[in-house]
């Protein structure tokens, strides 16, 4: 590990010569046209939000001022935005098992296709706000990642505002809003071997959220009832429905939160007599799974530590040990789990940022008793630089260079390792 995190701050280092080029400006493309004000107002650093841009958005998208309701702007104005990164990644594998050879190096570069963000968000009353995103992937399909309505300040209050739709869970670090491109992280996304669940913490779901916050940003809460199966609508067998919450409180500029997760997944399904295929829709005996955690958000001047502890569980029931046969075989035990992440933003400007980032999964007990207990562990090391290039109430321009590390430990193999450096430029419009 110590090889890969010499070799990364190398690779910055001649990312940051090029970068110092470089003539920064900033604003937000579309609420900068709607508000007449710089990108800096809301961001930190495009797209991670700052605190006036969390209580922008807490409020339902509104400043407080005749510009947020829709009414009153000019006619020749529409809440529309794209956004996209084009770019370059290397990427190297190891001890890859392929036909050929047993344990294989593969090597591969490409021009990316980070797919097209398409967005639409604001307001559609003074107290009803909205969200739409579509997004265009491998230049042939698009999938609408976000479609919700929130109705603002319910009974004179800014405690009680209910969102209904699909949409982004109020998690401790939003992956919609991440640094990175090519490193998300890990412990969102992972379960046990076997697993039959699909609810993901990056992932966005469908239901309904209450949410709300003291008048100055101090506390804030968001409770979550959802179908727990991404953006997959009416595939969750049968309908039980899941529940998210978090709550924050800031202190002199830090903020410190936890958040749980509790959700069912079925472990028996009726089969076809002739065939002895599971019959979709008829899930029954639904058991529990969970997440829980704490987060903190630490501000010391231009440095912003962002860190993140969870542990979880996948009920022994949901975790089939046999994929070949019909049906759940369920394991010997349940399987649990725990890590979390570490993450540095040094703020050199407002126009450039270092990132570094250490993610961290381990299995606390497998599913499986035979299975050695360090087996699918995880451990990521990310670092990376954004700089803005051109930023104007009309358009944003980053340049992005990105290296990331992944060791994934295999039990009795050797452990996998994933090399990825990425250059990009990040623009919205």
């Amino acid at each position: 590990m110590k090889k890969i995190v010499l070799g990364m701050l190398a690779g910055l280092f001649g990312s940051l010569t090029l970068l110092a080029t470089a003539t920064p400006s900033y604003a937000i493309p579309a609420f900068a046209r709607k508000y007449d004000l710089p990108c800096s107002f809301c961001h930190s650093v495009f797209p991670k939000l700052n605190d006036v841009g969390v209580a922008f958005r807490d409020n339902g998208y509104r400043l407080g001022n005749d510009r947020d309701n829709p009414v009153n702007q000019p006619g020749a104005y529409f809440p529309l935005a794209f956004r996209t990164p084009v770019g370059y990644q290397y990427t190297i594998q190891t001890h890859q098992v392929t036909l050929e050879d047993p344990d294989q190096t593969i090597r591969s570069g490409s021009f990316q296709d980070f797919g097209l963000d398409i967005l639409s968000v604001g307001t559609l009353a003074e107290k009803i706000s909205y969200n739409l995103v579509f997004v265009l992937a491998d230049q042939s399909s698009i999938g609408l990642e976000s479609a919700w309505i929130r109705f603002d300040d319910l009974a004179d209050s800014s405690w009680l505002n209910l969102k209904a739709g699909i949409f982004e869970m109020d998690v401790p670090f939003s992956t919609k809003r991440i640094l990175t491109l090519s490193a998300g992280y890990p412990i969102y996304d992972y379960r046990p071997s076997g697993s039959v669940g699909e609810m993901s913490l990056s992932e966005n779901q469908a239901g309904m959220e209450l949410a709300g916050h003291s008048a100055d940003g101090v506390m804030r809460y968001a409770i979550a009832m959802i179908e727990g199966e991404n953006t997959q609508l009416g595939q969750k067998e049968p309908f039980t429905p899941d529940f998210f919450a978090h709550a924050t409180y800031r202190l002199h500029g830090h903020r410190v939160g936890a958040f749980g997760y509790y959700g069912q997944e079925a472990t028996d399904f009726l089969h076809d007599a002739l065939s002895g295929d599971i019959i979709e829709g008829t899930g029954k005996n639904p058991k529990a799974f969970y997440r829980y955690g704490v987060d903190l958000n630490l501000r010391f001047g231009m440095l912003d530590l962002l860190i993140l502890g969870m542990q979880g569980l996948e009920p022994k029931e949901a975790i089939d040990t046999d994929s070949t046969t019909s049906g759940i075989q369920a394991s010997a035990q349940d399987g649990t789990f725990y890590g979390g992440f570490l993450e540095a933003n040094l703020h050199l400007s407002p126009h450039l940022v270092l990132i570094a980032r250490y993610d961290l999964v381990r299995n606390a007990q497998q599913s499986d008793p035979t299975v050695a207990k360090s087996t699918g562990d995880i451990d990521q090391v990310t670092a990376a630089v954004r700089q803005a290039l051109n930023i104007s109430t009309r358009s944003d321009v980053f340049l992005h260079a990105e290296v990331s590390a992944q060791r994934t430990n295999q039990g009795v193999s050797a452990d996998v390792r994933e090399i990825r450096s990425l250059v990009a430029f990040d623009f919205a419009f």
